[in-house]
């Protein structure tokens, strides 16, 4: 304990009778007021009593506390839409989003989470979201943490995630299909309850631990679960709530595709670029053609993809007068032939400065796939 923390409290006992020492000293403290507890306060945090930075303090559209090593956020302020978590504040890595902070905000309608968050509390119940992307550097996910999500058509589950925790993705009842990643072990109980919708369960790893109680229970009829062949945990293949299949699995095959936004705000849910599209945010007009070529592949949206380093270029200007500058985020993904499922998110995402001339330039990106790569498909 810090010494003028010490002789502030044996002021406070100092002259007490014997007998009447805790009735005496509660007298003193009722005498001290508020200012007083601000200046006490104060004297402990300059002392090093407690950390001064523990107390809520906002930066952008978050408020959060800093407990001098790292950052929790606590709630959120902004107006909506896709909401990007800052992987700093004040130099210390963000950390946890804690509960409650998105809960019924059907104003955010997407998330990008940090590699740097690590846990997730009960924060999104009731939100807008409509496409959703669970990192796999998240370790701790609360439960119920996206209960309630009336809008959420779009789950991926990225490589890394283990647990699905106990009521997590309750009454997403426009959620249609999901597909579990070998690295999932556990599946916590009525995760998917009264996904009314669900009809399509994939398992591409081991059998994973189910909750007590089920885990797909209310959800669509004669909903469908699929399972690996060839593994030793899927011997008895029962999951109450899917009728579960391993002949009827999806052969899924990878091509990709390659999606924008503009002037770094994502769009919702992901956009397919072709040949000579146009884009116009408002700000920029830019004419563009997409291109993509492999090792041992064919162009841009081929199958099925394999393994190779590919080269995604765009090529871009105006067609007339001049426009002001303006941003184009070029990715790639991994997607399952025929459907909407995404196997992997490829490489590094490339922004590019649009021309404001008549110019015509190509800007480029490459990603390397390895054999064996779950972008590849199975």
């Amino acid at each position: 304990m810090p010494t003028v923390f010490r002789s502030l409290l044996r002021g406070l006992w100092h002259g007490c009778r014997a007998g009447a020492g805790p009735a005496a000293a509660w007298d003193r403290l009722s005498r001290v007021g508020f200012a007083g507890w601000r200046f006490f306060a104060g004297v402990l945090a300059a002392s090093g009593g407690i950390s001064g930075s523990a107390w809520a303090q906002t930066s952008g559209d978050f408020t959060y506390t800093d407990n001098g090593t790292v950052v929790t956020i606590t709630a959120y302020n902004g107006t909506g839409g896709t909401v990007a978590i800052p992987p700093s504040i004040g130099g210390h890595p963000v950390t946890t989003i804690a509960d409650g902070v998105f809960n019924n905000k059907t104003a955010v309608t997407g998330i990008s989470i940090p590699s740097s968050v690590t846990t997730v509390g009960s924060a999104f119940q009731g939100s807008g979201l409509t496409s959703l992307t669970l990192p796999g550097t998240v370790t701790s996910w609360g439960p119920y943490t996206f209960a309630d999500c009336h809008s959420l058509v779009s789950l991926t589950i990225a490589t890394g995630v283990t647990t699905i925790s106990s009521e997590m993705f309750e009454r997403c009842d426009y959620l249609t299909s999901v597909v579990f990643p070998t690295s999932i072990t556990s599946i916590g109980w009525y995760a998917f309850y009264g996904c009314s919708r669900l009809s399509s369960v994939t398992f591409l790893g081991a059998k994973p631990t189910f909750g007590s109680g089920g885990v797909f229970l209310a959800v669509a009829a004669s909903a469908r679960g699929y399972y690996p062949s060839g593994s030793a945990s899927w011997s008895d293949p029962t999951v109450t709530g899917l009728i579960m299949s391993v002949s009827a699995a999806p052969t899924v095959s990878g091509s990709f595709s390659v999606g924008f936004n503009t002037n770094g705000t994502a769009t919702t849910g992901w956009t397919n670029v072709g040949a000579n599209d146009s884009y116009n945010d408002g700000n920029s007009f830019s004419n563009g053609g997409l291109v993509a070529t492999a090792t041992g592949s064919s162009a841009l949206g081929s199958a099925p993809l394999v393994a190779g380093t590919y080269t995604v270029s765009f090529a871009h200007g105006l067609p007339f007068s001049t426009s002001p500058a303006g941003t184009l985020t070029v990715s790639a993904q991994s997607v399952a032939n025929g459907s909407s499922t995404v196997l992997s998110t490829l490489g590094t995402s490339q922004v590019i400065t649009l021309r404001t001339d008549t110019v015509w330039t190509t800007d480029s990106f490459t990603f390397t796939i390895a054999a064996g790569d779950a972008a590849i498909g199975r």
